[in-house]
């Protein structure tokens, strides 16, 4: 099997958002520095940076902005069906549909012997259905993720604002506020000394010495703001970036809601949920997530 998102990062499958977040830009911050780095580089080389800067991007893109409850089900389920079918192919969207309109078509049809039978067996009948109604639910729920990844990757590829690029733009622009911050303190720093020596001068009067330093921390007041100023204009630079990728993943996310397939399946889904609380009030289930072995050892 492919590497997790969790391996890629190098972080553990239970490390709080925080952690991974951390994680993801200390990753591209120390990749990204030897991108900028073109004269040392070969092309080789520099491929291979960028390449790592867009597997951590992707990666971190999918557990990201409440992604990850959805990431982790999806992950759980392929390692379940990796163990179970081992290499087996996945069937094609038409045999599932024939498949699954064969098995169920009892309960949508509406067959009202299923529970009137006369030898007295109507409740074992509920039981049957109620756990088939709930793997019909769980196939169609790993259907449903299915369609949403497929147009997840349609709408990635026709996407107006690349979002490795803009981690690229926002490296670079952390790269500049970084230098703005250490020409600020090199400024200030040879400002200090330059009042200091003279008001280390022989015969200095402390009226002069009061002005001097007065001088001095309204120099220094100066430059902070100068540089306040740069770096408040960076920071705005990439709240604009970071706009622009939140904007782009809501569009993409209303055009997998409104995808037709996407909707039947979910009403599907809707139906099956009905009928799962109605057996379950009549069985006395207390629970649609119950067991299979304890629902039927408390009711056999």
């Amino acid at each position: 099997m492919k590497k997790t998102v969790y391996e890629i990062l190098g972080v553990s499958p239970t490390a709080s958002d925080a952690e991974i977040k951390k994680a993801y830009h200390v990753l591209v911050r120390n990749v990204h520095s030897d991108v900028t780095d073109l004269e040392n580089l070969s092309p080789e080389e520099k491929g291979r940076c960028e390449t790592l800067i867009r597997e951590y991007t992707e990666a971190y893109g999918k557990i990201s902005k409440g992604k990850r409850a959805e990431y982790d089900r999806t992950l759980a389920l392929s390692r379940n069906a990796h163990n179970v079918r081992g290499n087996q192919r996945t069937k094609t969207n038409q045999t599932f549909v024939s498949e699954f309109n064969q098995m169920f078509q009892d309960v949508f049809v509406g067959n009202d012997s299923f529970y009137g039978s006369k030898d007295g067996k109507s409740n074992e009948n509920r039981k049957q259905e109620y756990f088939r109604l709930k793997s019909s639910r769980e196939i169609l729920e790993k259907k449903l993720r299915n369609l949403q990844l497929e147009e997840e990757k349609r709408q990635s590829q026709n996407r107006s604002v690349n979002p490795f690029q803009i981690q690229m733009d926002i490296g670079t622009i952390h790269s500049v506020m970084n230098e703005l911050e250490l020409k600020k303190q090199n400024e200030i720093t040879l400002t200090r000394l330059e009042y200091t020596s003279k008001m280390k001068k022989p015969l200095m009067t402390k009226s002069k010495k009061d002005q001097l330093q007065a001088k001095m921390e309204e120099t220094i007041a100066q430059i902070n703001a100068k540089y306040q100023t740069q770096i408040e204009e960076q920071k705005k630079k990439i709240v604009e970036l970071e706009q622009k990728i939140k904007e782009q993943e809501e569009a993409q996310k209303k055009a997998i809601n409104n995808n037709p397939e996407i909707q039947r399946t979910k009403a599907s889904i809707e139906q099956i949920r009905k009928n799962l609380d109605m057996l379950a009030e009549q069985l006395g289930y207390q629970t649609q997530s119950t067991s299979y072995q304890t629902s039927y050892n408390a009711h056999k």
